[in-house]
């Protein structure tokens, strides 16, 4: 922002970010600012799936998941599990607010079954499925 620098306002609606905008304005810069906010794009929100998928890659989260979606759901956009898939040994690198990243191992095979619950791959997450070993 020109004579502000760099303004974080993720997280802020529209309205919010203009009342932020106006506030740092008038703080210090000019007499009673008149701003105005517009959205010109979402910021596209990815996931990536690696190892034994059929189709690994970059994928975009559908529209209507604001948390993220099922991993279950992400293994099918990738096309499925490969013949020597180890749906029980899938892990998920996630970044932390800290910046650190934390892995996270899922048993696919269970949630397929209905036991455990549910486990959401988020934006910015990196599922790897392992291969079994025969």
């Amino acid at each position: 922002m020109p004579l502000l620098g760099s303004v974080h306002l993720a997280g802020l609606t529209l309205t919010e970010a203009a009342a932020r905008l106006t506030q740092l304005y008038g703080s210090d810069y000019l007499v009673n600012p008149r701003i105005s906010v517009s959205l010109v794009a979402y910021a596209k929100r990815r996931f990536t799936i690696l190892g034994q998928v059929n189709r690994p890659g970059s994928y975009e989260m559908p529209e209507g998941s604001p948390g993220g979606i099922d991993l279950l759901e992400a293994v099918a956009m990738a096309g499925g599990y490969t013949r020597i898939a180890a749906p029980d040994r899938i892990s998920v690198r996630r970044r932390r607010a800290n910046g650190t990243d934390e892995i996270l191992r899922v048993n696919g095979k269970k949630l397929a079954k209905g036991e455990g619950g549910s486990f959401q791959v988020l934006s910015g997450d990196t599922v790897t499925v392992g291969e079994s070993f025969f």
